[in-house]
């Protein structure tokens, strides 16, 4: 829930570090990572975590994509997870 509560913060510090904090992330965090692609100053470090995290989201991945009510900017960045 911590890790949850970080990646909604809005707070860039915060939601790096949750990105990065040595633990794994579960595929469960997926839905709260995909929306921040939109955002150019944490896009480059949620990408690295979802190429991590790929092989066990590949679901709800390509959910996302074939989306079409899902924002265009995110579905254009997702694909280079």
């Amino acid at each position: 829930m911590a890790r949850i509560a970080a990646l909604r913060s809005n707070d860039r510090p915060r939601i790096r570090r949750a990105l990065r904090d040595g633990h794994a992330l579960e595929a469960a965090l997926v839905p709260h990572l995909v929306p921040l692609l939109r955002r150019d100053d944490v896009y480059p470090d949620v990408l690295r975590a979802l190429r991590r995290m790929a092989p066990s989201c590949v679901g709800q991945i390509l959910d996302t994509l074939l989306d079409a009510g899902a924002d265009p900017v995110v579905r254009q960045r997702l694909p280079a997870s």
